[in-house]
């Protein structure tokens, strides 16, 4: 597959407790009516101080994209709400990062 750009994800803990070993899944809703989710990262074991920030940069192939509903990228953390994601850079592409978190 073909690299077409890459989307920096910033993520921090928002909340007033340390994360220790805290999984961080960031993934995609797929194309049109599909329930199934792309998953773009997931790193197992995160350790974060309140307020500290990280920044992840994922590399899109033309397969991940041609799978992505446009301009709806979702970070999924379905193991508490302490972490949010901001919109950062995105090459090439004008995919839109939303602060949402799932349970699904």
């Amino acid at each position: 597959s073909v690299e077409i750009g890459t989307l920096e994800v910033m993520v921090q803990n928002v909340g007033e407790g340390r994360l220790w070993d805290h999984p961080l899944c960031i993934r995609v809703n797929a194309l049109e009516g599909s329930p199934r989710r792309i998953e773009l990262i997931c790193v197992p074991n995160v350790n974060m101080e309140p307020g500290e920030s990280r920044l992840y940069t994922l590399n899109l192939d033309a397969d991940d994209r041609t799978r992505m509903r446009l301009g709806f990228l979702v970070m999924v953390n379905p193991w508490d709400e302490l972490t949010s994601c901001y919109e950062s850079d995105i090459a090439n592409n004008g995919y839109i990062v939303e602060s949402l978190l799932s349970d699904d």
